[in-house]
């Protein structure tokens, strides 16, 4: 994708370059060759029209335009990263999502009765699954479960 003849997709390489100074550890850090680094590197020079990085002695130091690019290119995908990460509150009560409970009667009576009432009503999506029907447990089409160990003594429950 591009704006304003840039290709958007170089940005996270830019930045890598203007962190790293160095082209070998900028490609390092995407996984990238030093061959397609260096071509990337080439593509920038020739928008920016400027050389970005350029020796000093033995190392590489940015050019003044690069050094006023670091801090807004670093925000740039800082904005990006949040823009995209938004995700919506889970709302039980309107979740298209399905969970399943696997326990004993005897564990949801004695361990989550007031859970399982609150569950019911707020979660309209949530089913039990009776002890019975556990088998299907192994096929990993729920979400939670509490099953009785049974090498400890009836009453104790196990989370898997």
């Amino acid at each position: 994708m591009r704006h304003s003849r840039l290709d958007l997709n170089l940005l996270n390489a830019l930045s890598a370059l203007l962190k790293e100074k160095s082209v070998t550890r900028a490609g390092e850090l995407l996984h990238v060759t030093h061959p397609a680094m260096s071509g990337i590197l080439g593509r920038l020079r020739d928008y920016f029209d400027d050389p970005l990085i350029v020796p000093v002695g033995r190392k590489m130091d940015l050019t003044p335009l690069a050094e006023s690019l670091l801090q807004p290119i670093n925000d740039l995908l800082l904005r990006i990263d949040a823009t995209i990460r938004v995700r919506s509150e889970f709302d039980p009560q309107t979740t298209r999502r399905h969970f399943t409970l696997v326990a004993s009667d005897y564990t949801i009576s004695l361990l989550l009765a007031t859970v399982m009432k609150r569950v019911r009503h707020d979660a309209p999506g949530f089913h039990r699954l009776a002890y019975r029907q556990v088998r299907r447990w192994d096929r990993g089409r729920h979400a939670f479960g509490l099953l009785r160990d049974p090498s400890r003594s009836i009453g104790r429950a196990k989370i898997p």
